[in-house]
C-alpha cells in the first residue's frame, strides 16, 4: 500500500512541475523563443519536459529505496 502513496506523491510532483513549467523555464533560462522561420509558436515556450519526467521519477525511486517498498526485481537493478 505504500507504493500507492509514493505514486501519488510522484504524480503530484509531475503536476506541480507541469503547472509551473513557465516559471521554472524562466528561472533556469531555458525558454525557446520563436524566430518565425522554423519555430512558429507565438510565445516563448519552456524547455523543461525532461525535468517534469525526472523529478517525479526520482521522488518515487528515492522514496521507494528509503522505505523498502521496491520489489526484488532484476529489472530495477538496471
Amino acid at each position: 500500500m505504500l507504493w500507492v502513496f509514493l505514486a501519488l506523491i510522484a504524480t503530484a510532483a509531475a503536476i506541480l512541475t507541469g503547472l509551473n513549467a513557465r516559471a521554472i523555464g524562466c528561472r533556469l533560462g531555458v525558454m525557446d523563443d520563436p524566430d518565425n522561420l522554423r519555430k512558429i509558436h507565438t510565445t516563448p515556450t519552456p524547455l523543461v519536459g525532461g525535468i517534469g519526467i525526472l523529478i517525479p521519477l526520482l521522488v518515487w525511486f528515492v522514496g521507494s529505496l528509503l522505505t523498502g517498498a521496491l520489489p526484488n526485481s532484476p529489472s530495477l537493478a538496471v
